[in-house]
This record gives structure tokens, sequence and C-alpha cells, in this order.
């Protein structure tokens, strides 16, 4: 609640194809334009996949429920792809690099 559109210190991370780079946390309200509900809405709508922050790429991460367990997931627009990252938020967390 208190870091709406914030950029995390720890930036990188890696998933099967390469690196990525946060670029910052979507907002929580509907405040800004591209927020958790609209970007749910226009691309995650009907899945069990839930987005919380944009990458440098345009991609985003979500927190993934599809196998019970929310694990986090990195969805590509340009292949409509979801690679996985790792198998919890707080394991991601652990794993961000500077």
């Amino acid at each position: 609640l208190q870091a709406h559109g914030g950029r995390p210190d720890r930036k990188f991370f890696f998933y099967e194809k390469g690196k990525q780079r946060i670029k910052r946390l979507l907002r929580v309200d509907e405040a800004s334009e591209e927020n958790v509900y609209t970007v749910y809405k226009n691309h995650f709508h009907g899945t069990s996949c839930y987005p919380f922050a944009k990458c440098l790429s345009g991609a985003y991460l979500c927190h993934d429920y599809r196998n019970g367990k929310p694990a986090v997931s990195l969805w590509d627009p340009k292949e409509d792809t979801l690679y996985p990252v790792k198998s919890s938020f707080a394991r991601f967390l652990h794993y961000l690099r500077y």
C-alpha cells in the first residue's frame, strides 16, 4: 500500500529465456491507467494469473494459481506465453538481483 507504482531496488531476475528487469510494480488502485485491475481485465481475465509488476520489455509478472499454490510467472505478450520464474513470491523476492 505504501509503494503503488514503486520501483524495487533489486530489479533483475532470470527465467528460462534469459534475464528480465522489473520496470515498476502495478498500482492496486485505479489512479493510474495501468493498474492491477486494468491489466488483469485486458490480458488475464478468466485465468488464474494476477499481475503485480511490469517488466522493461513489456512483459508482466504475475501470481500464478494454475497449480493451486501461488507461483510467480512471467507473461510475454509478444509470444502470449507464461514462463515459470519461481515457485513462490517469497522465493522470487529472495532471488531478485541488483
